[in-house]
């Protein structure tokens, strides 16, 4: 049985497009049951008794005059679900929450922030839904019964699939396309993600030739440095933008060009060692931090060119139920990259 602090009962929500509307524990056990009701459960009580479970929670988190998002309210909502093993129902309750978001996104009583992977986050949870993965102590469990490495060959297989739906988007596109940038933070995966696509474009016809951009870092005594006064080779202006866009437009224009070569032992930067040269059927491919920074291939008109951001987008919740942080998912896979290959 949930307990409550001696919290003032909240009676009313904060909805997405900012109104204000009274809270209603009828509705939530409405939602709950066409979510049942979607995968064969047709139990009005026990839909009521839950949505009375999540009323005790949001009481117990809030306490009037406060008002919670609706959105908070319904994660609640999926809490419970989940807490009292009703996956299949959770499951279908995230589906149905999705579509009246995208329908009420199509009426134009929403704005949504392009810069936010709903979709994607989305798809994520329902991933670790559906793989019993959604948590730490359920992955850990996984690990303990020796059934990871089958966790690893399912998600390599979603992750295949979704790289492959890429390089057919990108395909479709080839008479136009000379560049394509996989942009994303430090340890996302870029390399990785880049080595696969390539391999899927070439499967599709697309002749794709990759160009290290680590070679324009400029020599360490010109690199700016961090808050902490070291180095800072994640920063743009660590690069020759100027160079890298000169050079793109002459190989998208058939022309030769000299790369530099970055020494990192001595943080020195060599000019003109390497000649590169790609042919008119040829598409560049870059991995990059700074992938979606626009100064940095502004010599590529837009329409030539194709943007690829990934994220480490683990819908994991610690044992506090809150979701781990995809920095800290990032930091990690570094420290394991890091110690494993570079000392």
């Amino acid at each position: 049985m949930i307990s409550t602090k001696k919290n003032k009962p909240i009676t009313h929500v904060v909805k997405r497009d900012g109104r204000i509307v009274p809270f209603n524990e009828e509705k939530i056990a409405d939602g709950i049951y066409r979510a049942a009701a979607s995968v064969g459960g047709h139990q009005k009580e026990l839909s009521k008794k839950l949505a009375h479970d999540v009323t005790l929670i949001v009481n117990k988190n809030f306490s009037a005059p406060d008002m919670p998002l609706v959105n908070e309210i319904q994660d609640n909502v999926e809490k419970i679900l989940i807490d009292s093993g009703h996956g299949k129902t959770a499951k279908a309750y995230i589906i149905y929450r999705e579509y009246r978001r995208r329908e009420k996104f199509k009426k134009g009583r929403l704005t949504e922030d392009p810069r936010i992977p709903y979709r994607t986050m989305y798809e994520s949870l329902l991933w670790n839904l559906e793989h019993q993965c959604e948590t730490i102590e359920k992955l850990n469990k996984i690990i303990h019964d020796g059934n990871m490495p089958d966790l690893v060959r399912a998600f390599e297989q979603n992750y295949n699939r979704q790289i492959q739906n890429i390089a057919k988007e990108i395909s479709q596109e080839k008479d136009d396309v000379k560049l394509i940038i996989v942009a994303g933070p430090s340890s996302s995966g870029k390399t990785t993600t880049t080595a696969k696509l390539a391999h899927q474009l070439n499967e599709a016809g697309m002749d794709t030739v990759a160009l290290n951009l680590d070679h324009y870092f400029f020599d360490l005594e010109f690199h700016p440095k961090d808050e902490y006064g070291d180095y800072d080779f994640e920063t743009p202006e660590a690069l020759d933008i100027t160079l890298i866009n000169q050079h793109l437009a002459e190989l998208i224009a058939g022309k030769t060009i000299k790369m530099p070569y970055y020494d990192f032992g001595k943080g020195k930067r060599l000019l003109n060692v390497q000649e590169k040269a790609i042919l008119p059927n040829q598409v560049i491919i870059i991995d990059t931090l700074h992938g979606l920074y626009e100064p940095m291939t502004n010599s590529v008109p837009d329409e030539n060119k194709v943007k690829v951001y990934i994220e480490t987008i683990s819908q994991l919740k610690d044992n506090d139920d809150r979701f781990i942080r995809w920095t800290d998912i990032r930091l990690l896979r570094r420290m394991v990259r890091d110690s494993a290959s570079r000392g």
